[in-house]
């Protein structure tokens, strides 16, 4: 399978330089220029892809939120944005999510050329492994306690997966643009595949419970439990836990969040970020027992202050987290998200 370096909205001039660098690069790895966000989705679901490399233009929130949007579902993928104007907010924003933004004008083709031969080495730096399963090489890799993320093709049906790896912990996996247990499970369960090794792992947090041990356990008892249904390793497990939001959901819900926003301020007011977050989930379950206790019904939304972090919560499926600036019109956001008849996930 090729690694792809994708272009979104891109200029012919810029098209024409990085197709240029690419070239040099190797035979592994090729470039497509997408200009329509759902088909960039569909890109990076059916390939492994390297780099995004979008421009942004005048930085229009929406293109905005879909770049943290495609960061959150893709972690793997480095991305590369540039702007005809960038605010400190936006810069700060972005370079919280190790996403580089550069001044359009200031994007030159050195810059370029070491962006992409920086992301490429680290690819072309690992190999391919085959003939042995994910859950054996896991093992391995566990016991080095090595660093790596793993992408890995099924050779019967061409799905393809991604596992990261830190000090031989698994931290996360990703199946068609869903991560979470769900994923890694279905990947475990995978026989005849090809691994790619590349060192070097982009998560900071664990997404993923459980030892090892414990995750090989439960993907062999569901793949047993499949099978006895007539179905094979390939396909879809039926698993106990509810999956994770799709891509479209999530972006059905950022939609919604972003319209309601848009209707109250216009362009008075909108959030720096918004996005999922799930290790803000033992502080929803901690709130949710107070507000028990305290007769105050169920948590509709909270606002938390971390020092110089300003937080808008939102519990549902998926805990949504609004990035807000210290002056942002506090009351009114809270009400509005307070409201009965708003179902945001």
């Amino acid at each position: 399978m090729k690694h792809k370096i994708i272009l979104a909205k891109l200029d012919s001039e810029i098209l024409s330089l990085v197709s240029e660098i690419v070239e040099r690069v190797g035979d592994d790895i090729s470039i497509e220029s997408v200009s329509d966000d759902k088909a960039l989705i569909a890109k990076a679901k059916e390939f492994f892809v390297l780099l995004l490399i979008v421009d942004l233009k005048k930085c229009d929130q929406n293109d905005i939120n879909f770049v943290l949007h495609f960061n959150e579902l893709f972690p793997e993928t480095t991305i590369v944005a540039f702007a005809e104007q960038i605010s400190l907010d936006l810069e700060q924003v972005l370079r919280k999510r190790d996403i580089e933004i550069f001044h359009k004008d200031a994007l030159t083709g050195a810059e370029l050329s070491k962006i992409i031969y920086s992301v490429t080495k680290k690819y072309l730096d690992g190999g391919w492994i085959r003939d042995i399963s994910p859950c054996s090489f896991l093992q391995l890799i566990e016991y080095e306690q090595k660093t790596c993320t793993l992408r890995i093709v099924e050779r019967e049906k061409g799905k393809s997966g991604i596992l990261f790896i830190k000090d031989g912990e698994l931290m996360d996996g990703r199946l068609n643009g869903v991560r979470g247990p769900d994923s890694v499970y279905q990947i475990l369960c995978w026989d005849q595949v090809d691994i790619y090794v590349e060192y070097g792992c982009c998560l900071k947090e664990k997404a993923v419970d459980g030892d090892l041990r414990k995750l090989i356990l439960e993907a062999m008892r569901l793949k047993d439990e499949n099978q006895r249904r007539g179905m094979d390793a390939t396909e879809e497990l039926i698993v106990a836990v509810d999956s994770s939001a799709s891509d479209e959901q999530r972006s059905t819900v950022f939609s919604k969040i972003l319209h309601r926003l848009n209707e109250i301020f216009g362009e008075k007011w909108r959030p720096l970020n918004i996005g999922f977050d799930k290790s803000k989930g033992p502080l929803i379950s901690m709130l949710e027992e107070v507000g028990t206790l305290l007769g105050a019904g169920s948590l509709k939304v909270a606002y938390v202050k971390e020092g110089s972090n300003n937080t808008v919560i939102i519990p549902g499926r998926e805990v949504v987290c609004l990035d807000v600036d210290i002056k942002f019109p506090r009351d009114k956001v809270l009400r509005i998200f307070s409201s009965e008849d708003l179902p945001w996930t």
